[in-house]
């Protein structure tokens, strides 16, 4: 029931980001999101007995994942929502193929849906007048969300089975460590592009308050918490395959909340990257890798 949850909290995720891109540059984006997010969750750090290796292990955590939200941040200026959630969905076939480069077998049946996927990849490369065009740095960049989200699942798997006990601190570090990434990007951005600092007009409407709270509260530090807390129980392939399903319904949203539309060919582009993920943690391999959500 855990990741039933958290796609239903990921359906509007990208939806919410690219409603705060349309007046704010990435960098603020990323901070305003974690920032909201990590003070939502400090209540459940026990700082009375603070464990340096369970702060390590969100430290660990919260780097690869600010790397990729600070992907998708860039990738959402150029490249669509319905894109950039399906191109991130190839996470589940990213996971088994480094737990390969760790000792584990790589079947020939995943090496299928790593082709299957990569061609679905390609379709969606396709422009409105159907042929197929180069990557432009917006894609490139896109891809960088799966290896780094999919390298984040790893990483929860082993520090959740290390410190079973720790894993809402765990959640809070790692979103700590993601928010002082994200305010780091900024000072940075500041100093070296002499870029503006946060408006607070510009985000005091309705709509950016609500995406704003619903990016920090909800599609962040509620399922991270979640995610943390299923991964202790349920079995890899099984939320595999119920978080590979976000896209479609990022889809949905897409054209109903942001009049995104998507062609035939965006379409059986999709569904391969979706069925080389479901063909992806059917297999033995995909089984045992754990934590790819």
């Amino acid at each position: 029931m855990l990741h039933h949850k958290i796609v239903c909290i990921l359906r509007l995720t990208l939806k919410s980001v690219s409603m705060l891109l349309v007046s704010q540059a990435p960098d603020i984006v990323c901070a305003l999101r974690f920032v909201v997010a990590g003070v939502a969750l400090t209540p459940l750090i026990n700082w009375k007995n603070v464990n340096r290796r369970v702060v390590g292990a969100g430290v660990d955590i919260g780097l690869w994942i600010a790397a990729g939200y600070v992907a998708q941040a860039f990738a959402l200026q150029s490249v669509s929502s319905n894109k950039a959630a399906f191109i991130c969905s190839l996470q589940v076939i990213v996971v088994p193929f480094v737990n390969s480069l760790l000792g584990k077998p790589l079947s020939p049946s995943l090496l299928g849906a790593a082709a299957v996927s990569l061609a679905g990849v390609g379709l969606l490369e396709i422009g409105p007048d159907n042929q197929l065009t180069a990557p432009d740095m917006g894609d490139l960049v896109c891809l960088l969300q799966p290896l780094c989200f999919g390298m984040s699942y790893i990483r929860i798997e082993d520090r959740i089975k290390e410190f079973p006990e720790e894993s809402n601190e765990i959640a809070a570090f790692q979103v700590h460590t993601t928010a002082v990434a994200s305010l780091i990007w900024v000072a940075i951005n500041y100093l070296t592009h002499n870029a503006a600092p946060i408006d607070p007009a510009e985000i005091s409407d309705p709509y950016t308050i609500a995406a704003l709270l619903h990016t920090g509260l909800f599609s962040t530090a509620l399922t991270v918490y979640l995610t943390n807390t299923a991964l202790k129980d349920v079995p890899a392939a099984e939320s595999s395959v119920i978080v590979g399903t976000e896209p479609l319904w990022a889809s949905i949203f897409a054209a109903i909340l942001l009049n995104e539309q998507m062609t035939r060919v965006d379409v059986l582009g999709g569904m391969l990257i979706l069925a080389g993920c479901f063909l992806g943690v059917s297999t033995p391999s995909s089984g045992d890798s754990g934590g790819e959500t």
